[in-house]
């Protein structure tokens, strides 16, 4: 059970810290972007996940098709925008452009964009990693402790001469 837990405890500190590795290469520019999107055509949703030197949301919504033979240069009109500490808010609509690049009436779908800044990025993916190492570095104080066992870690103090979890029988009896 306690190296079961130790394993676990070591993937999830990995986790952040490959995350971290992956938005300062990004940073550098080795590594190219990465991302995942869904969607569902038939309503015209659409979902995204994307990390390229931030961690952004993006949805799509209300999509309806372009009219055929007009104007094919869809763009995003501006519309609400927050911007506050590393976080940017973006609500589009989208609407076409005519050869003189006015746009025309109508929209044809909204766009949200949420985007989290790389500092907010990397302190969030290290927290996690600090938790991680602070609860190896319990386990491992509590392996050394004679009070517990050093197998599976039970609290061997009403029982020092033997584990009666695991069975192992303790080389130094624990104080009492």
């Amino acid at each position: 059970m306690r190296q079961t837990k130790r394993l676990l405890l070591c993937i999830a500190c990995f986790i952040p810290v490959a995350f971290c590795a992956l938005l300062l290469l990004q940073l550098t520019g080795i590594a190219p972007p990465v991302g995942v999107s869904w969607g569902d055509g038939a309503r015209g949703r659409a979902c995204g996940f994307e990390v390229d030197r931030a961690i952004i949301f993006q949805t799509l919504a209300g999509m309806k098709p372009f009219p055929a033979g007009g104007p094919s240069r869809p763009i995003s009109s501006a519309g609400p925008r927050i911007d506050a500490v590393g976080f940017h808010y973006h609500k589009l609509d989208i609407v076409l452009l005519a050869d003189d690049r006015t746009p025309l009436p109508g929209v044809y779908g909204t766009q949200t964009e949420l985007r989290i800044g790389l500092g907010w990025a990397l302190l969030f993916s290290l927290l996690p990693c600090l938790l991680c190492l602070m609860l190896l570095m319990k386990h491992r104080r509590r392996s050394r402790d004679p009070r517990y066992c050093r197998r599976c870690g039970y609290d061997l103090r009403a029982t020092p001469d033997r584990c009666p979890e695991c069975g192992l029988v303790p080389a130094t009896p624990a104080a009492a």
